[in-house]
This record gives structure tokens, C-alpha cells and sequence, in this order.
């Protein structure tokens, strides 16, 4: 009898324990979304992005920056609720036109960034023109409001010789060029040089 109950007991406390575990590894694993997401969109954050990604120099050998064009003017004609709609919808898209090996980010405001492993310019260019026309003929409606929505996209490529803190630089001055020449364009920097290739989407789409 008493070897029962001291088996009984036994069982219990390593039931409490592992139910404990548990709960923790929820609390853990929430914490880490709290810490880790955006939490508009569910995609990683700029923290995540400077933690995890440019300290320990994953293997991700190129870089998009992607920008909403005009994304003021969408808030300040219909309203911070659509605005928000759009920044789901377009980090519903990023997820939808990138590999599951890819990392997307929320960097802040309507700005993104992905990061692409085991790719090449010609791959990196495909993404970033799938994602760019997807979002041109994209339906963002919402509670009967409707708007023309682009993006603008800047590529930049992986140097082993740098951080890839330059990389993220590079990618945002090809961005800045998709801007200035006129937005909803894709810009590829290459050795200090942003240029746009259009013709490479074409030969692979």
C-alpha cells in the first residue's frame, strides 16, 4: 500500500513538473514573438533583423528593401485603419512570393526587407519582380475603400568582405534609385552602381 501511494505521489509531481514545463515553454515561446514580431503584420522585426540576423551573419546572399510608394497619402485619404490593412496585406504578399527558407522583415512604417539564401542575381531579380507586379495588380480592398498601391524594391548582394550592415546599406541606396527614377521599379546595386535590369525577369518569367 504505502509503495503505491509512493508510486502515486511520483507520478503527480511528474505530471505538475511536465504541465509546468509546458506553461513555461509557452511563456517562453510568446515572449519571443512579443520580442521578435511585428505585431501588425506577424512578420519579424528590425530587432530580430539587428539580433539575429546582421550580428551573427547568417548566410543570406542578398538583400531586397521594398518601400510602399506614396504610403502617406494612403493614410492621410483613407484613414490609419486602411493604412494598416495594406501593411498586413502587403506582408501577406512578401510571405506568399518568397521561399520558406527566406527571412521577411517589417523594418518599420511601410518599409520591409527580405533576405534571401541560396540565391543569384537573376533568382533575387524574379522575387523581387513577382512581388512588385503582385502588389501593382493587387485588389487592396477593405470595407468598400480601394486604392492603387506599388512598391518600390532595391537589391544589393552579399560581400563576404563586409558587414552585413553595408549590405543593408546597399540594398536601401538601390531602393532610394527605384524612388528617384520614378517608384514601382526594381534597382540592383552593383559595385557602387544602381541599375535596373529588366530584361533578366523577362528571360526567366
Amino acid at each position: 500500500m504505502i509503495k503505491n501511494t509512493v508510486f502515486l505521489t511520483l507520478v503527480i509531481i511528474t505530471i505538475v513538473l511536465f504541465a509546468i514545463k509546458i506553461k513555461d515553454s509557452f511563456k517562453i515561446a510568446k515572449l519571443y514573438r512579443l520580442v521578435y514580431t511585428d505585431s501588425l503584420t506577424g512578420l519579424y522585426n528590425r530587432r530580430y533583423c539587428t539580433e539575429k540576423i546582421l550580428k551573427k551573419k547568417k548566410d543570406f546572399l542578398y538583400i531586397l528593401a521594398l518601400d510602399i510608394d506614396h504610403f502617406k497619402n494612403v493614410n492621410d485619404t483613407y484613414g490609419h485603419v486602411y493604412g494598416d490593412y495594406v501593411l498586413k496585406e502587403t506582408g501577406k504578399i512578401l510571405k506568399n512570393n518568397t521561399r520558406s527558407n527566406d527571412c521577411v522583415i517589417r523594418s518599420g512604417g511601410e518599409e520591409f526587407f527580405i533576405f534571401l539564401q541560396n540565391s543569384n542575381k537573376e533568382l533575387a531579380i524574379v522575387i523581387a519582380e513577382r512581388i512588385r507586379q503582385t502588389i501593382e495588380n493587387y485588389d487592396f480592398l477593405d470595407n468598400n475603400i480601394h486604392a492603387k498601391v506599388t512598391i518600390s524594391i532595391g537589391i544589393a548582394k552579399h560581400n563576404k568582405k563586409y558587414s552585413y550592415t553595408e549590405l543593408y546599406r546597399e540594398a536601401d541606396s538601390a531602393l532610394y534609385d527605384s524612388k528617384e527614377s520614378g517608384r514601382n521599379k526594381v534597382t540592383m546595386y552593383n559595385n557602387g552602381i544602381c541599375y535596373i535590369d529588366e530584361n533578366i525577369y523577362k528571360e526567366n518569367n
